[in-house]
Parts: C-alpha cells; structure tokens; sequence
C-alpha cells in the first residue's frame, strides 16, 4: 500500500509497536470510558487484524501478575492471548536493557518508583520500536519525556527515534485508503 501526496508515493509499511500495560488495563477501565473505548478499536481495528506488529513484554506480564483483583487478571490476560500478543525476548539484551533502565532513572527522567515504566522503555529502544503506546501521562506519554530518553539513547548508541505516545497517535483517519 502506498500513500499519496502531490508527485509523491511513500511505500507504508507496519510499525512495530509496544504495549505497555496500562493499554492491556484500559480494556477494562469503566471509569474512563473515553480512554476504554479508544483502546477497544485499538485492539479491534489495528492489533486483530495485524495492521501493525503489536509486542509485550515479560514485564508487562509481571506486572499484570501483580493485580489485586484475580478476575480483572484473568481478562487482562485472555486479552493478550485472544489477541495472540508476542513477547519480545529480553533474556538475550538483559544487560543492555538494564543499563538503559537505570540511566533513565538516574538522570531523572522517571522516577525509581517507577523502575517497570523505564524498562517498558529501555525494552522499546533496545528492540527498536517504532512507538511505545502508554495511557501513563505522568511518566512515559510526555513529548518532554520523550526528548529527553531520546537525548539518553543517542547517547548510548541508539539513534532510531522511538515514539513514547498513546494509541490516538497510531490509529489512522478511518476515511484515507487503507
């Protein structure tokens, strides 16, 4: 598929994504009906049918481990499996992953308490992520964030730019050609 502009053909080709779990959570959030329904035509209109490649990871899973409420647990994940989400290996890049996780927390740009949402990060970067999709404005969906991570990865070698964005950015004008 192409996309057109004037006397311009752009190839478009399938980004490859990154869920953090506050995207699995909001399929469930009936306090945020907004936010809950823009994650369903997320999964319903771009990760079922596989519009781009959509990853997890182990500490995603961790994390979900972690909910209090086994019956909310258990829909999280019937959701990854439903909607067969792979996990991207971190046992290979451990060390790098864990080096970039800790540079992020020490140069403040998310706080220790928040060591998982560096990982989501680091883990995005190392795997070469196209965008880390987050509802978490506070920590991770913040252009000033972003900068600043991108500031640290070009720094540690790592120039390919990564989008730390929630899923309005990625889903597309339903009225273009798809």
């Amino acid at each position: 598929m192409t996309e057109e502009s004037p006397g311009i053909i752009i190839p478009r080709r399938k980004l490859k994504i990154y869920l953090d779990t506050s995207i699995i959570s909001f399929l469930f959030a009936d306090d945020a009906p907004g936010m809950r329904d823009a994650t369903i035509d997320l999964f319903n209109k771009y990760i079922g049918p596989q519009r781009h490649d959509f990853y997890i990871s182990g500490v995603v899973l961790s994390e979900i481990d972690h909910t209090p409420d086994q019956s909310l647990r258990e829909k999280f994940h019937k959701a990854i499996d439903d909607y067969d989400l792979p996990q991207l290996d971190i046992k290979d890049f451990v060390h790098e992953i864990r080096r970039l996780t800790e540079q992020y927390v020490r140069m403040g740009i998310i706080p220790q308490k928040k060591f998982e949402d560096a990982m989501h990060v680091a883990i995005s970067t190392v795997h070469q992520m196209d965008a880390l999709l987050s509802w978490n404005f506070q920590h991770l969906a913040n252009i000033f964030r972003e900068r600043r991570i991108m500031s640290i990865n070009i720094n540690e070698g790592y120039m390919k730019p990564l989008r730390i964005t929630t899923p309005y950015e990625v889903m597309e004008d339903e009225n273009q050609d798809t």
